[in-house]
């Protein structure tokens, strides 16, 4: 009897791992001069576009982050003006700014966080004790205070002296004017105008604020250009703009390199392989070819997606390699993508002897039992019913005995199709599959 359970788990389990899905072809389309940035989502395709140039500086509006970016894209610019503050700010002029281009610090948006931008100065506030570059973290009020001055050089020549007054109650508050004072404004963007959103946009153009991404959850890619610190060799660099793909928070991407991109195997589920760097996917999938004044596409680099946490043992994992891209005439980039179900059904410690669900083959509204031979001194299993991309759709516990359990499930309610059950006990899971007829 032991050898037909380990003949039939066996053969389920093989099944599983020879699944194969679709790979679909997709594009976005950034328009001439990459005129846009495009979100975009990993299963149902585009999340939305917005005018790229549209923006000056954001500020972040998700968790307990202050991060302020600078539209370096766009061209705008940022210094920190050096031993100067706030309190500086009236009696700051043209005049201060002698040599500013040459001997000023200026500052760009973190290629690694979305939490750091450019008025962050490289800090995050949670691992800086509380400092987040453009202002103090104050325990008495929970505030964040402003104590940093900045000039901002914009794309019309302008420049305007700037410094972030605070953040308190949900609320960005900054003050801006012309190096000669004049036409001084009192900015605000409220996080709760941007609930759900990563950031909130300012123009200086307009003077208003701007609504301009879809909802967090909506999407774990955005294409279009973006500002880097380029390598020159040595101890320098160069703000460089270039196009390409970041990630949302919570998205960790791995980078594989492999000559069939079509079966590329994704790295194994951990930290040292999967980040969540922004900038993980980045830019280098291409290169321009000088012969051909067009661009070559990596025919070897491949990237692997998810949202899921480290603490999930089986991942929902996308794979994503690149097949074309237009340059600035139309912005057109292509890609493949496919989900691969692989990632939901490897056993992680539980033999296939001691699990076995029966009939593993059943009629809409029909229930299915689970025997297990306990092995451990728990008292109690874990049960996740699993769609094929990864999805938990229903869960229940199984309480044990110390030698042979079984469990009758009820009201599954399933639609037809390929589902996986995956039991989890002392944190060691198998899963198995089921077919609803």
């Amino acid at each position: 009897m032991l050898r037909l359970l380990q003949i039939i788990a066996f053969t389920f389990l093989t099944l599983s791992l020879t699944l194969k899905s679709e790979i679909i072809s997709d594009s976005v389309k950034l328009g001439k001069d990459y005129k846009l940035d495009v979100w975009y989502n990993i299963v149902s395709g585009f999340a939305g576009e917005s005018d790229a140039q549209n923006w000056d500086i954001a500020f972040e509006t998700s968790g307990m982050g202050g991060g302020i970016h600078v539209n370096g894209a766009k061209g705008v610019k940022v210094w920190l003006v050096p031993d100067k503050s706030v309190d500086d700010f009236n009696s700051f002029s043209a005049k201060d700014t002698l040599g500013m281009s040459d001997n000023w610090e200026t500052h760009l948006n973190s290629e690694d966080t979305w939490t750091i931008g450019a008025f962050n100065l490289g800090r995050d506030g949670f691992e800086t004790d509380g400092d987040y570059g453009w202002g103090s973290y104050q325990m008495a009020t929970h505030y964040i205070v402003g104590d940093k001055l900045f000039v901002i050089k914009l794309t019309n020549n302008n420049y305007v002296k700037f410094y972030i007054e605070s953040f308190s109650n949900g609320e960005y508050s900054f003050v801006y004017a012309n190096l000669d004072g004049k036409e001084e404004s009192l900015g605000k963007v409220t996080k709760k105008s941007f609930t759900g959103k990563n950031f909130g946009y300012f123009s200086f153009d307009k003077s208003e604020t701007l609504d301009r991404e879809p909802a967090a959850k909506d999407w774990q890619l955005v294409f279009g250009k973006y500002e880097i610190n380029y390598p020159l060799g040595g101890d320098s660099f160069m703000p460089y703009v270039v196009t390409g793909v970041r990630q949302n928070k919570g998205v960790r991407v791995a980078k594989v390199t492999n000559e069939n991109q079509d079966n590329a195997e994704p790295a194994d589920w951990n930290s040292d392989n999967y980040f969540t760097k922004i900038t993980t996917i980045g830019s280098d999938w291409k290169t321009f070819n000088m012969g051909t004044s067009s661009y070559d596409i990596s025919k070897d680099l491949v990237y692997f997606i998810s949202t899921d946490s480290l603490q999930n043992m089986h991942p929902q994992i996308y794979r994503l390699y690149f097949t074309e891209f237009s340059g600035s005439s139309t912005g057109l980039i292509k890609f493949n993508k496919e989900v691969l179900p692989v990632s939901v059904i490897e056993n992680d410690g539980l033999k296939i002897a001691d699990v076995l669900i029966y009939p593993s083959i059943i009629s809409i509204g029909d229930n299915f039992n689970i025997t297990i031979n306990n092995f451990s001194t728990t008292n109690q299993a874990h049960i996740d019913i699993l769609s094929l991309d990864g999805r938990i759709l229903q869960s229940m516990n199984m309480n044990l005995n110390s030698s042979l359990s079984v469990f009758q499930t009820n009201n599954m309610n399933l639609s037809s199709g390929m589902y996986f059950v995956k039991i989890t006990i002392d944190n060691k899971s198998s899963i198995e599959k089921l077919i609803v007829k």
